[in-house]
């Protein structure tokens, strides 16, 4: 996914930043699914994979640190097995 860091009037943060994604689970117990840095146009292209087997509905927490300050933002994600067998 493409992680785009904007301020409060939806302009995207300039400069260095770094951002942390993460799963949370139903004890509050997080996992790291992602970190790294933002380049110069405050965009970074994260790539990862959920748990293998975890399904359900998770809170996925950004943590994200810039030159104007630190933010954190959650959604909720629902994950399903999609295997099938033929």
């Amino acid at each position: 996914m493409r992680v785009i860091v904007t301020d409060s009037n939806n302009e995207v943060i300039a400069g260095r930043g770094s951002v942390q994604i993460e799963l949370l689970s139903s004890d509050e117990k997080s996992r790291i699914l992602f970190t790294d840095r933002t380049n110069h146009r405050g965009t970074t292209e994260a790539q990862f994979h959920f748990p293998a087997g975890l399904v359900g509905s998770y809170p996925l927490r950004y943590i994200v640190d810039t030159a104007i300050g630190s933010t954190k933002f959650t959604q909720p994600v629902r994950l399903e097995d999609t295997s099938r067998f033929f």
